[in-house]
């Protein structure tokens, strides 16, 4: 049985690579809906094959095929999977020796370009506010041009945060990465990291109204609610460590802007007062009409006294 799966999953990678003659009896020549569903099942976790039985198969297929060229069997996958997958580049650091199987590899590529490990010894959980409790405060939210979801930063009261497309593929990876996070990663589990700090920011259907307003959902295939809800039903049942949390640093920083009272009165004088031109020339006015009534009120102080 893995040798006739790890054949198909071989020729679906090929075929996909390079085009091939079709065939209208063939399944794979069908359209592409059903190719499709093929990629989703080669991503489930209970579906994986160990990715050396199926390199080493392929190897001995295709031993210096000229159209491979200097492509290795891992890249090739990931350009396979690259149009279900959350990131929009290919990377090129990834370790082959180390990948266990499709899932593994597709999780090395998503990781974060800059990994933190916090001391083991830290327990505590520090998360942050929602999105409009950023706007109370004055913290802005802007889309991030990281090609890396999990490359959120945080610097001088914006933060920045990758576009993140919410396709029906997007719950299927999150949920097998996690399922793999559990049982392998839980000293660095970066996927379940994300996911609990996007359902920190979101909370009502008005948080994800913010965060589409700031192209941090690039299209919303599901109403408000059904998006806040994604997050929250990924995190429900998660065994999940807090001690290595990825954000830790970043949530202390958003905290810290979110306690200092000026930044909260700041947003409030721009919300309530500045937040249309007709009301800033209306503020504008208004100035000026004090300022002209105070030096004529002065005035004619002046001129009682002489």
């Amino acid at each position: 049985m893995i040798l006739v799966d790890s054949s198909f999953v071989i020729e679906v990678i090929w075929r996909y690579n390079f085009l091939m003659q079709q065939n209208e009896t063939d399944y794979l020549s069908k359209p592409i809906s059903l190719v499709d569903v093929v990629r989703r099942d080669m991503i489930l976790l209970e579906n994986q094959i160990p990715l050396f039985v199926i390199e080493g198969l392929f190897n001995l297929a295709f031993p210096r095929h000229p159209k491979t060229g200097e492509l290795s069997f891992v890249q090739l996958s990931i350009h396979y999977f690259g149009c279900v997958s959350l990131f929009n580049h290919i990377p090129q650091t990834i370790s082959e020796s180390e990948v266990k199987h499709f899932v593994d590899l597709l999780r090395l590529c998503h990781l974060p370009s800059t990994l933190i490990i916090l001391p083991r010894n830290w327990v505590k959980f520090v998360t942050i506010p929602t999105a409009r409790d950023h706007q109370e405060v004055g913290l802005s939210i802007r889309k991030g041009w990281s090609d890396n979801i999990l490359d959120i930063q945080y610097a001088e009261g914006v933060l920045k945060i990758p576009q993140f497309d919410s396709q029906d593929d997007s719950k299927i990876i999150l949920r097998n990465f996690i399922a793999f996070e559990m049982c392998h990663c839980l000293n660095d589990s970066y996927i379940i990291d994300y996911v609990v700090f996007m359902d920190s920011l979101m909370d009502t259907a008005q948080d994800v109204d913010i965060l589409t307003q700031d192209e941090i959902f690039e299209s919303l295939l599901f109403d408000r609610a059904s998006v806040a809800t994604l997050f929250h039903n990924l995190t429900l049942g998660v065994f999940w460590s807090s001690r290595n949390y990825y954000y830790h640093g970043l949530c202390q920083e958003v905290n810290k802007h979110c306690k200092v009272p000026w930044n909260k009165w700041k947003a409030i004088l721009k919300r309530d007062h500045f937040s249309t031109p007709w009301r800033i020339v209306a503020i504008v006015a208004a100035v000026i009409l004090l300022v002209l009534t105070l030096i004529q009120t002065v005035c004619s102080v002046i001129s009682i006294l002489h």
